[in-house]
Formats: C-alpha cells, structure tokens, sequence
C-alpha cells in the first residue's frame, strides 16, 4: 500500500492490500478501497467508484 502527499480520507475506509492512492486524492468515508486511487481524483461508496477529477495548478 502506498499513500502519497496531502490525501483526505474519510472515517472507516479499509484499504486492501497492494492498492496506491495518488497525490490530492480525496476518499469518501466509508469506502472500500479495492483498488488504485489516480492524483487528484474523488472516490467514493461500497464499489469506489470515481466521482469527479479534481482541476490541478
């Protein structure tokens, strides 16, 4: 598991093992992390699902 710079994660998010989340990635509580997180994107609910892709400067 690798958690890069300035991620928010929620309460309660199991992250499985083998799973990188990217720089800026926001992780809604309660979500399953099953899966790699890409830089700057919104995830979220049971299945992580992407909600939306963050602007960066």
């Amino acid at each position: 598991m690798t958690i890069r710079n300035d991620v928010f994660m929620g309460f309660k998010n199991p992250i499985l093992s083998g799973v990188n989340i990217g720089s800026n990635a926001i992780i809604a509580a309660g979500s399953l992390v099953n899966r790699d997180v890409k830089a700057g994107t919104v995830v979220g609910q049971c299945q992580l699902n992407k909600l939306k892709l963050l602007m960066t400067l």
